[in-house]
């Protein structure tokens, strides 16, 4: 009977063992193969990512798997799934040459995510133009037709028959200029996620948000970009505006 009892506890001993040895192998296997994909001519980044979110399901607290997950979500130009996994990265201790290449990939991932940011805002400059000159002169409406089409057809629900428009009146610009100051908008506030401590994403996201009436948001974004830079001029002149634009007329006075 004894015998029987020191068998029967070998026996779940190993099968603990057992068990815990495939949860490894699970990892070790899901890891192993992204990093293989990872090294071909032409690897498929949907699988590499496939393989990297079972990997990180069981083992969130990797910092390899979340480091080289952040490092496929950047290569496919999804940013905001690239910050995520890089913050879960860096909280499980990522260190050394990885850790640098990170830094590297953010600071990329933030001049890209800006540029196309003022991108969209700048647009609305050539929108407004476009406006005033058709205004102005009807015929010269052809001439910016197809340009117009184009920055509407990066937003599905701004469809619309340019070419068949026959007045100034008629031009949805507004609903146009709100998609682009919306995305604008969204772009810099991934800035902020990308790095904190520069200035410039907030200052001009709050400009966007003045321009969608979010003024909340807009005093909020000013604000921290005086705490960041506080001896910048127009910094300062941005935030004083939105003070007094929410008749915060006392903490004004304090600039």
């Amino acid at each position: 009977m004894r015998s029987f009892k020191v068998a029967l506890i070998l026996f779940f001993l190993f099968m603990i063992g057992a068990c815990s040895q495939a949860q490894q192998m699970s990892k070790d296997v899901y890891k192993t193969s992204a990093k293989i994909e990872l090294k071909l001519k032409n690897p498929d980044y949907d699988r590499v990512i496939d393989l990297l979110e079972k990997a990180k399901t069981d083992y969130p607290d990797d910092p390899e798997i979340c480091f080289l997950l952040g490092k496929v979500y950047g290569i496919k130009h999804r940013v905001k799934d690239m910050v995520g996994a890089f913050a879960q990265a860096d909280k499980a201790g990522l260190k050394g040459k990885e850790k640098e290449e990170m830094k590297e990939l953010m600071s990329d991932a933030f001049t890209t995510t800006f540029n196309q940011a003022v991108d969209f805002a700048k647009q609305v400059n050539t929108i407004d133009r476009y406006a005033e000159e058709a205004s102005s002169d009807w015929s010269k409406y052809k001439v910016y037709c197809d340009s117009l089409e184009k920055i509407a057809s990066r937003f599905p629900d701004s469809a619309y028959n340019w070419k068949a428009c026959t007045s100034a009146e008629q031009l949805p610009l507004a609903p146009l200029k709100q998609h682009l100051y919306e995305k604008a908008l969204e772009l810099y506030e991934l800035n902020m996620q990308l790095d904190s401590t520069r200035y410039e994403p907030f200052v001009n996201a709050g400009f966007v948000a003045s321009k969608l009436n979010q003024t909340d948001k807009a005093l909020t974004y000013f604000k921290k970009a005086y705490e960041l830079k506080p001896d910048d001029p127009d910094v300062l002149g941005n935030y004083f505006a939105a003070l007094l634009n929410n008749k915060k007329y006392e903490e004004a006075l304090k600039v």
